[in-house]
């Protein structure tokens, strides 16, 4: 089987020097394939999506939240991340930008449309949802040391004629210096 979700090494320059660290020592630990890349384009960000069962996941890139909606179904798919590494580029991102998830059987766009900064202990953002709607979490503030009291949440809701024609193939595939994505995945 191709290693569909191969990507190049993350960009570490703006990563705390503790999450540097941790993410060093996973070099050689097999976490198998991910479920999903997460990318955002816009913000040079292209993260691997990991199920939430194994603790160096959330080390190695982003979790898929479980008891959320799974990456590629309806509902709200819950991804959860560290702020000092891989989602710190989500302190800037604007309202609209676009956000795909990627794997070999989906490929789905969502615009962001709102991001608002909730108590740590809040879990309504992890409420289900009718339709796809995607919620990025992370801790914040985003430059804090220590235990962060309250959670950053990113929304975005499916773009579902964008999606529709990536997996058809009907147009371009979004691309940043970063990432390529294609209909199979993300590749360096």
């Amino acid at each position: 089987m191709s290693n569909w979700a191969a990507l190049p090494p993350p960009d570490q320059s703006d990563w705390s020097a503790k999450r540097i660290a941790k993410y060093a020592e996973l070099k050689g630990i097999d976490l198998g394939q991910p479920r999903a890349i997460l990318s955002v384009p816009s913000l040079r960000l292209a993260v691997p999506i990991y199920p939430d069962s194994d603790p160096k996941a959330l080390e190695a890139g982003a979790v898929w939240v479980r008891g959320t909606a799974a990456p590629g179904a309806d509902g709200n798919i819950a991804i959860a991340g560290h702020r000092d590494s891989f989602f710190r580029p989500l302190e800037d991102v604007p309202l609209g930008t676009r956000i795909y998830l990627n794997a070999p059987k989906f490929a789905q766009a969502f615009r962001v449309v709102s991001v608002e900064i909730v108590d740590a202990l809040d879990i309504t953002p992890l409420a289900n949802a009718d339709e796809a709607i995607l919620t990025l979490i992370t801790c914040y503030p985003f430059r804090y040391k220590g235990y962060a009291p309250d959670r950053y949440i990113v929304r975005a809701e499916l773009i579902e004629e964008e999606a529709s024609a990536i997996r058809t193939g009907q147009v371009g595939q979004p691309q940043s210096p970063a990432v390529n994505i294609n209909k199979n995945g993300v590749t360096p």
